[in-house]
């Protein structure tokens, strides 16, 4: 099976895209992925295709992101073609720029059913001013992959404009590469990459592959992801122009160091659901919090614990997990497993108001807190990464899906002790986090005080307003007449420039809001800061 790759010659933001196979029987049904390993929701990429067409037989639309090819005979040699909008301006996107294409294959590699396990080759035809970085195979001009899921485990991107850096760790080769108009230090970007690896090789003792691949594309606007992958990870980060400033750094840091420890958690400790991949239909599991919440809390806790992330700046870390988990309203509603499950229905958009919590913030805060408290059953002896090197021994290495009582009976092993209340309060349940939280940031040797938002009209009225006056979200416990979407216009009946200073020390307030196209009335009493406090370590 080989797939071929170019410029469309009529249309700049377009890849055309030719996928030849031998045909197995008459007919022929063809996919793409319904879903990307990282993002659990439904991503239609078949909406990007268009013009597609093939050399032999009948093709026509099959379903949701599938093709029915007829009228051809087993033997057959046959062409697909299609034009391919590559404008998914994401790490895990297949992106085309005037100084760059990213080529995900999961998104953009239509593939017949009954050749999931075939080689596969790839010829990627841009002209010599762009480079390559990739963690694929080359052989005699081309790429070669095992499979369909090394395929789409291995992206490519072309740049005009790419950087590379390398270092040596453990029999391991890692590469940094940087797309856009940037000058790197390489000597402080490798210094602290190589501290933040050696910190996260020395928990799991074992590195899985001989090449690791940073792929970074540097926009000139600003953006933020990342992408994991089994031997490299995709990220995007922008603007450029912000490259030598010490936020735009920090975050490079953060996103790489959390990435690279989904090597093993993820790509190796995986949930049994997702093992192996079924990317052709949802797959609901649980864990995520295991999955995403404990590489979140690792990615930032490796930078400080390897020197690369400042005391001040692990602080500014905590408390922004603190100030996004208590201002997330959904945390009074729904349990992180399920809030997992529910990753295929909204889970990675705001939905309606407090109907979830988040696998990554508060699925960290778990993790901080269960760090804690085997250090404290233990009294030092041991620690959260004693759970997570034996989870990659156990199942990492052995290639064995778990449960989330898989992961709770390793976290009693490893502390000696019967975790089974934590787990009901604090992963299946609702309970606040606060009192437990408290506890264990202190006993990690963080000072901590309860806190409320610096916004009267979040910690007395229960509303988070925009600057324009849009109400962005509602205390869960706030029972006044307001809804998120409402705009406040008018305070006396004049216009307000600042709805902070408007409000000053005002118990009462009256407003002039518009919902739904009309201008209603409303009167707020202030509830003496009933509304989102917070912990916040000082």
């Amino acid at each position: 099976m080989h797939y071929s790759i170019k410029r469309n010659e009529s249309h700049q933001f377009f890849l055309t895209i030719q996928l030849t196979f031998e045909a197995d029987t008459s007919e022929a049904i063809l996919k793409l992925p319904l879903w990307r390993p990282g993002r659990y929701q439904a991503q239609n990429f078949a909406k990007n295709i268009r013009e597609i067409s093939s050399s032999k037989g009948q093709l026509k639309v099959n379903g949701r992101n599938q093709w029915k090819l007829t009228g051809i005979d087993k033997g057959d040699q046959v062409a697909i073609t299609y034009n391919y909008y590559a404008r998914h301006q994401d790490a895990g996107g297949t992106w085309l720029s005037e100084q760059f294409c990213l080529i995900n294959f999961i998104g953009c590699a239509l593939v017949p059913v009954s050749k999931l396990k075939d080689k596969i080759t790839v010829a990627v035809d841009f002209d010599s001013s762009y480079e390559i970085a990739t963690s694929a195979k080359l052989e005699k001009g081309q790429f070669v992959f095992e499979d369909f899921e090394d395929l789409t485990e291995s992206p490519i991107l072309l740049g005009k404009q790419l950087h590379h850096g390398s270092f040596e760790y453990d029999n391991s080769t890692h590469h940094i590469w940087l797309q856009g108009d940037v000058k790197p230090d390489w000597k402080k970007i490798i210094k602290d990459f190589k501290a933040y690896t050696k910190v996260q090789f020395d928990i799991f003792k074992f590195f899985p592959h001989k090449e690791f691949h940073y792929l970074c594309v540097l926009p000139i606007f600003k953006h933020y992801h990342g992408v994991e992958h089994h031997k490299n990870t995709v990220i995007t980060l922008g603007p450029s122009s912000e490259f030598h400033n010490e936020d735009f750094y920090n975050n490079l840091l953060g996103v790489s160091s959390h990435e690279l420890f989904h090597v093993w958690n993820i790509k190796q400790i995986r949930p049994a659901e997702l093992l192996p991949y079924n990317l052709f239909q949802e797959t609901y599991f649980d864990t995520g919090y295991v999955a995403e919440g404990m590489t979140t809390y690792y990615g930032d806790a490796c930078l400080y614990r390897a020197g690369v992330f400042s005391e001040k700046q692990y602080k500014k870390e905590l408390n922004t997990l603190l100030d996004r988990h208590f201002e997330n309203q959904g945390r009074f509603v729904k349990s992180v497993t399920d809030s997992s499950l529910e990753l295929w229905v909204d889970g990675y958009e705001k939905g309606i108001p407090s109907r979830k919590t988040s696998i990554y913030v508060k699925g960290a805060l778990i993790a901080l807190m269960l760090d804690s408290e085997i250090q404290r059953i233990t009294n030092k002896a041991k620690s959260l990464d004693d759970v997570m090197s034996i989870f990659y021994q156990e199942y990492g290495l052995n290639q064995k899906g778990y449960t989330s009582d898989d992961f709770q009976t390793i976290v009693n092993k490893v502390s000696g002790s019967d975790f089974s209340t934590f787990f009901n309060d604090f992963v299946y349940g609702i309970e606040p986090l606060e009192d437990k939280l408290k506890e264990s940031l202190m006993f990690l040797g963080w000072k901590v005080e309860k806190t409320n938002s610096e916004s009267r009209w979040m910690s007395d009225f229960g509303i988070k307003l925009s600057n324009s006056g849009e109400v962005i979200d509602v205390a869960y416990n706030n029972s006044d007449d307001i809804q998120v979407g409402d705009v406040f216009k008018y305070c006396d009946q004049q216009k307000v420039t600042s709805w902070e200073n408007v409000l000053g020390d005002k118990e009462k307030i009256d407003i002039f809001l518009e919902r739904d196209g009309q201008i209603v009335a409303k009167q707020f009493l202030a509830k003496k800061k009933m509304y989102y406090s917070k912990l916040s370590v000082t």
